[in-house]
């Protein structure tokens, strides 16, 4: 397409703006996994156009094969003897880099996504979405850029909720769970492989780790290296556990939790980079029917065969691509561990041990949660309380063998089953079983929940992966009688009308039908009279 030139205050990009480039050479926009997003294109001094494109208006390209235009707000030109002008412009995403968010708390991924625009210091015209479901308490301590809270540093949203795949789209920001997927394409040798670079950069790859505690008077260390076994070679680094623990730990406890964290982490910062140039086969000719099945975008997952290199059909990410916007292609595609940054912003913490929080909803959160914390555990102590009789009467399992200096205890008995983090002596009040058949819990996540009576604060159905919230009400005998979900509310009456109940009526708001409605009954024949016609505000008082 031929670039279109905007104002910067522009912020529709649906009309022909200060009008179209059309004397550009070339342009050119790369876009990488959670890394930049730019535009380049170089004009000559002699364009008809040239005097009007100044750095802070805006340039709207194609960015991809689906001819979707995004705005790229000029920051750069490089004006060289040939009279041609190399103009650079950022997404303008980048614009969140100048938008400050005061401090706020958020009790997830949704919620603090939610609450970026309402906290934001200076005017905020973007819209956040994400379909990440992640229950972690988050807290932003600190004013910073909303660019910086996406990601890249401690505390921020990658940082507290795991991983994701950001997308850009106009004003809109989007958090993926996986922005891409399985493409279903293969690149082999002989087929669509014209070259390949393979990259393995191991020097963040740490393989021991040298754990410390800090408190204002006292420093906790261990007098040797924390290290995975078999290692052949020790590469290590320090790990600052200070936030792990309230009080100074004990050695043991200092220790058992580095190696929790070694082994969840090894490896992480070895990263395997293949570069293929290869025939996009659904740009040409003679593939165009298949085009559907062999497109490829960012974050997309791609199969690279190559033997002599030793590639035997691996997947790789897109991580990297460069769109021709004259010519409406892709020129480059790179494939690989993404080793790039969020406009220097949001990058990837190498130096930091991190776990991710993958989840695609909240039973499959819970559950990974679970699985992780029981299948990955490492160390801990059993012990057995008996008698004076040696008859065991109480099993326990803590992060120390002695009850006297154990924090996470897990304490067994004819009482109940019980979680604390404050010693043997509780309380247990985070999980809790009780022999009178009471349970006390923080959280339970459930797939079924059967009871006779709910009592609570409040009751939320659906949103997010739940889909459309839905309460139903149902006779003895299985009859619905009521339903309330998101087109609104509903009563059944004997001969099948909606009504509150036979004796008042009911005046209710039917969202479907965009309209208010009141519904009156004879509740010795229980017959309802339906008023089908809008009624004003003024009428549904005088009615109820």
């Amino acid at each position: 397409m031929i670039p279109i030139l905007y104002e910067s205050t522009e912020t529709q990009f649906t009309s022909n703006g200060l009008g179209r480039l059309v004397d550009t050479i070339s342009a050119m926009v790369t876009e990488e996994r959670n890394g930049v997003y730019e535009l380049e294109f170089e004009y000559p001094i002699s364009g008809e156009k040239y005097e009007l494109i100044k750095e802070g208006r805006i340039v709207a390209v194609t960015h991809d094969e689906t001819g979707d235009i995004q705005p790229f707000i000029l920051y750069k030109r490089t004006a060289t003897i040939d009279g041609k002008v190399k103009f650079n412009a950022h997404h303008l995403s980048y614009r969140l880099s100048n938008i400050v968010v005061k401090p706020f708390t958020a009790s997830g991924i949704i919620d603090a996504m939610a609450q970026i625009v309402p906290n934001s210091m200076n005017p905020n015209p973007f819209v956040f979405w994400t379909d990440k479901v992640v229950t972690s308490q988050f807290k932003n301590e600190t004013p910073r850029s909303v660019r910086s809270l996406l990601g890249g540093e401690r505390g921020s949203l990658l940082d507290v909720f795991g991983k994701g795949e950001y997308e850009f789209d106009k004003w809109t920001v989007k958090l993926h769970l996986n922005r891409g997927q399985d493409s279903g394409v293969t690149i082999r040798y002989g087929k669509n492989l014209s070259d390949i670079t393979q990259e393995i950069d191991a020097s963040g790859y740490y393989n021991a780790v040298a754990p410390y505690w800090k408190g204002e008077d006292e420093t906790v260390t261990l007098p040797d290296l924390v290290v995975l076994e078999d290692a052949d070679e020790i590469r290590a680094v320090p790990l600052d556990l200070t936030n792990e623990f309230e009080n100074a730990p004990t050695q043991e406890e200092l220790r058992n939790v580095a190696e929790t964290r070694l082994i969840n982490s090894s490896g992480i910062n070895i990263s395997e980079n293949i570069k293929a140039d290869f025939v996009q086969l659904w740009q040409t000719e003679e593939y165009k029917e298949y085009a559907p099945l062999q497109r490829v975008r960012l974050c997309d997952t791609v199969t690279i065969i190559y033997e002599p290199l030793g590639v035997y059909s691996i997947q790789k990410k897109v991580i990297r691509v460069k769109w021709n916007v004259l010519l409406d292609r892709y020129d480059e595609i790179e494939l690989g561990d993404s080793q790039t940054t969020l406009a220097d912003v949001i990058t990837q913490i190498t130096n930091e041990i991190t776990s991710d929080l993958p989840t695609t909803s909240m039973m499959a959160n819970a559950i990974a949660n679970a699985t992780n914390k029981i299948t990955g555990n490492k160390g801990g102590y059993v012990v057995l309380h008996s008698d004076a009789n040696g008859i065991p009467y109480e099993f326990l399992v803590m992060d120390s063998p002695d009850i006297n200096t154990a924090v996470n205890v897990w304490r067994w008995n004819l009482g109940g089953l019980g979680f604390s983090s404050n010693g043997y002596n509780g309380d247990f009040s985070s999980l809790a079983l009780t022999m009178d058949g009471q349970i006390n819990a923080d959280m339970i996540t459930t797939g079924l929940l059967s009871a006779n009576r709910i009592r609570g604060g409040v009751l939320q159905l659906g949103g997010e992966d739940n889909g459309n919230g839905v309460m139903e009400l149902r006779t003895a005998d299985g009859t619905l009688v009521g339903r309330m979900d998101n087109l609104g509310l509903r009563m059944y009456g004997a001969n099948g009308y909606v009504s509150m109940n036979y004796e008042e009526g009911f005046a209710g708001f039917d969202l479907n039908g965009n309209k208010l409605y009141w519904v009156a009954s004879d509740q010795f024949h229980m017959k309802q009279a339906v008023v089908e016609e809008e009624i004003t505000l003024c009428e549904l008082i005088r009615f109820i």
